[in-house]
């Protein structure tokens, strides 16, 4: 009785494996054969439902729940595989039985992998998979745009631009930075990016997430990532590490688009972008209007260049001043950050694991952080300009 029960055990190990495996592998593929209307209908009325569990749980501690865990596996991790090794050796050495525990072992993580597959896939991996937010605004980047087109909207962000960051304090540097707290800037976004997702009919849960800070910033910097949300958790984790006025604003309202039901990098920046130029903060202005400034100077720059054609006028070298001096300070932090040891090996690692991450979900690795600049062109010219004529 005793050897059967022992061969029965191993049976059911053979059997747990390749179902584990299946179902992984089923839970990757099904958002690929779903239809994009069935996708919508799940990421605009069934996300939201499901993402309110983990929502109001963490949204309960101020502090990062990711952060903590990653920590405690990091500090578990080489003991538990030390210990299994030493398990391991005891019964090659001993009973025999090391095939069992490395078919239990195997049986376990291979479970825990299905679990966690399906767990990614409804709170993030189907929410890739939904129409693209360009789409649903009308502004995707295809169509036909003139030079004089890029310039005039080139003019409207450097004004706006301009006009934010001149009402912001600086520092005895002369750079600006956030005037409020991280989770007032935090509550803050989560209703602005509301806002702008229910102006704009974008099917976005309206859940409260709490974005959350990260305490060891500083060396989660190595990895120039800035923002990360936990698909597990429905947490949003910022780096604070270095607030950067430049961006700080667009980085969580971009994150809180992740927790709201968008995956894709380029949409998050789109609506980052769109809804902090919407703010009555000038924090989140300035962040809003200096990333879509640079995204059509890139345009207008290369035709003077490559055309010949007249650089704008109304981009002066004193009126820029600020924000070179915001721009410099960002490039010291991350400089800093460089020069620490084996930085640019972990920042390499990062890149790569990231990019592929990207990649495997359909989301053209870390190019798809870059949003076209006829995006935002097509965006004033359908909805700023009609207003402002």
């Amino acid at each position: 009785m005793k050897r059967y029960y022992k061969d029965s055990r191993i049976f059911r190990y053979l059997v747990v494996i390749p179902v584990s495996l299946i179902l992984i592998a089923v839970f990757m593929i099904v958002p690929y054969l779903l239809p994009i209307s069935s996708i919508d209908l799940y990421c605009s009325k069934v996300f939201p439902k499901i993402a309110v569990f983990a929502n109001v749980f963490n949204s309960c501690f101020h502090m990062s729940l990711t952060e903590n865990i990653v920590v405690m596996i990091a500090v578990f991790m080489i003991p538990a595989v030390i210990i299994f090794i030493v398990m391991m050796i005891r019964r090659l050495l001993g009973n025999g039985s090391a095939v069992r525990l490395f078919l239990k072992t195997l049986s376990v993580l291979l479970v825990l992998s299905a679990v966690l597959t399906l767990v990614f896939q409804l709170m993030h991996g189907l929410n890739y998979r939904r129409t693209p937010v360009s789409r649903k605004l009308g502004i995707s980047a295809a169509g036909e745009c003139t030079i004089d087109d890029y310039r005039e909207a080139l003019r409207w962000a450097y004004v706006n631009m301009i006009r934010a960051r001149s009402q912001l304090g600086e520092d005895h540097n002369g750079v600006a930075h956030p005037g409020m707290s991280f989770e007032v800037t935090a509550g803050y976004a989560n209703n602005l990016v509301d806002a702008f997702g229910k102006e704009y009919d974008l099917g976005m849960s309206t859940n409260f997430v709490r974005g959350k800070p990260v305490s060891l910033s500083k060396y989660w910097s190595l990895t120039h990532i800035v923002g990360m949300y936990d698909p597990f958790l429905g947490e949003a984790n910022i780096n604070t590490g270095y607030m950067d006025i430049t961006s700080f604003g667009m980085t969580v309202c971009h994150e809180l688009c992740h927790a709201k039901g968008y995956a894709s990098e380029t949409d998050c920046n789109i609506i980052g972008a769109l809804a902090c130029i919407r703010s009555n903060k000038p924090e989140f202005r300035y962040a809003g209007f200096y990333y879509i400034f640079w995204n059509l100077f890139d345009v207008v720059y290369k035709d003077s260049v490559h055309n010949g054609n007249k650089f704008p006028e109304f981009i002066t070298a004193a009126e820029m001043a600020p924000i070179y001096r915001d721009m410099q300070a960002s490039k010291d932090y991350w400089k800093k950050i460089d020069d620490m040891f084996f930085a640019k090996k972990i920042t390499k690692v990062s890149e790569s694991a990231n990019n592929a991450f990207l990649k495997v979900n359909g989301n053209g690795g870390v190019s798809a952080y870059k949003v076209p600049g006829n995006v935002y062109l097509n965006f004033y010219l359908k909805y700023v300009k009609p207003v402002q004529e």
